[in-house]
This record gives structure tokens, C-alpha cells and sequence, in this order.
């Protein structure tokens, strides 16, 4: 196990890529927000397409929480590194799937589609953090036993997550 997590995550080396603390006030905002029963992992995996009609599944991590979380999280989905790749999406594809998602889900829930879409970026940003400390977790506790290459994946990983999350950071 590794005693000092500070010395690991200096391996990092992802000094430039760093958020000021300033930067995240939008997470109070986000704290305020009224809280309604959610999915809490909405993403393909989770979704079954059956001729015209569309299920969700495995609801085990289901609760309350703020509106825009689960569509956050199918929107956030298309970009978190590695899946749109394994599936061969281009950016451009990307962000059709991602306009023609939020454009139906403003239209279902009679929603302005500018103002949410302003909105979304609040959720994207915490989705991204959300995912970094995750990863900064796991890499700081086995640090000590992964190999130079998963270190070597983990570090790029979190590099993409942090600029996806600044990305969305400097949207709102």
C-alpha cells in the first residue's frame, strides 16, 4: 500500500491540469436543487431498445437526486475516454447522438432546450470530478502493485477526465 498518496500523486504529474477551488462553486448551486427519484447509472448499458419502445434496467443504485443527473450522466457518457472509441463513434458522431438525446429529452420533458442545456454543463463538469477522484482513489491505493503501464493508462485517464471536466467547467 502506498504511505504517502501526496508522493504518488506527484507521479501523476498533472500539475497543469489542476481546477482552482474557486472554480467549483457551481456544486453549491447543483446542493440546492430540488431532488426527484433518479436511475443513478443511466447509460447504455442500462437501456434496452426494443422496436419502438425503450426500457431502463437494473435500477439498483436508484434514489433521490437532483433532475438532470441521469440525463448528465447518458449525455457524459459519450465522452468518457475509451467508450466512444470502442464502439468507433466519431466526434461528429458524437455530438449528433448527444444533440438528438438532449433534444428529445427537453421536447418529453417540456423543457427550453438553451436553458438545460446551460444547466447540463454544471452536471457534466461533477460527473467528470466525480469519475477523477474515483480513479485518483483506486490508482493511490494500489499504486504500489499495478505495473508501469496501468500507471502509465491511469495517469491518461484522469488527464482526460480533468480536461473533460474543465471543458464543461468553463461552459458554465
Amino acid at each position: 500500500p502506498v504511505t504517502n498518496p501526496q508522493k504518488s500523486l506527484a507521479h501523476f504529474d498533472l500539475k497543469n491540469e489542476l481546477i482552482l477551488a474557486s472554480e467549483l462553486e457551481f456544486i453549491d448551486q447543483i446542493s440546492k436543487e430540488e431532488k426527484v427519484l433518479i436511475h443513478n447509472d443511466f447509460y447504455p448499458g442500462n437501456i434496452i431498445v426494443d422496436d419502438a419502445v425503450i426500457y431502463g434496467i437494473d435500477f439498483e443504485k436508484s434514489g433521490f437526486g437532483f433532475p438532470l443527473t441521469d440525463a448528465a450522466t447518458l449525455f457524459g457518457w459519450f465522452e468518457f475516454p475509451a467508450e466512444p472509441r470502442a464502439l468507433n463513434f466519431s466526434r461528429k458522431d458524437t455530438q449528433n447522438l448527444q444533440n438528438i438525446f438532449l433534444e428529445t429529452f427537453c421536447d418529453l420533458s417540456k423543457l427550453d432546450y438553451a436553458e438545460t442545456r446551460q444547466d447540463l454543463n454544471k452536471f457534466l463538469a461533477k460527473i467528470f470530478l466525480d469519475q477523477i477522484y474515483i480513479c485518483t482513489l483506486l490508482a493511490t491505493n494500489s499504486w504500489g502493485y499495478i505495473g508501469p503501464a496501468a500507471k502509465n493508462g491511469n495517469r491518461e485517464k484522469i488527464r482526460e477526465l480533468l480536461q473533460k471536466a474543465k471543458h464543461y467547467i468553463l461552459l458554465i
